[in-house]
């Protein structure tokens, strides 16, 4: 069987789990987290990067709508743990990869995955399992890695 790493993420925790076969389950390889994914609008904005709609003369001004923190914040956990993906698969920890979790922010992690990394990648499950036990995380990665009926 391939060396398959399971990905549970949002924007503020990823959890990256090793599939251990269909009755081993997972194992938790790593932890992640990013904070300040929960912290209020208010506090993730700075005095260089005036909120949007203040009349704040400090962003540039560029014709695009300025990006909202929350997301900003979400993107830049995204690339931290695409990056983590492309690290394990050039060290041979990894064959295959299954994602889970929010739709918006898999769709954040697969943007920023380079070729090599998004060739591997075999499934998506759109839902946050975050906050699920071991054996739930299994069952579904177990689920995921069956072949389509």
């Amino acid at each position: 069987m391939k060396k398959t790493w399971v990905l549970v993420a949002n924007a503020s925790v990823a959890k990256f789990y090793e599939f251990l076969g269909f009755k081993s389950g997972v194992q938790l390889v790593e932890t992640r987290e990013h904070p300040e994914s929960r912290l209020p609008t208010r506090e993730l904005i700075t005095d260089n990067l005036p909120f949007p709609g203040t009349g704040g003369d400090k962003a540039p001004h560029t014709g695009e709508p300025p990006v909202p923190p929350k997301k900003h914040e979400a993107e830049l956990f995204a690339i931290e743990v695409a990056r983590r993906l492309r690290e394990a698969r050039v060290e041979h920890a990894l064959e295959q990869i299954v994602l889970m979790g929010p739709a918006p922010f898999l769709a954040l992690v697969k943007e920023h995955l380079d070729e090599p990394t998004r060739k591997i990648l075999v499934r998506d499950v759109e839902k946050d399992y975050t906050k699920a036990d071991d054996k739930t995380i299994a069952e579904k990665a177990a689920e995921a890695l069956l072949p389509p009926a």
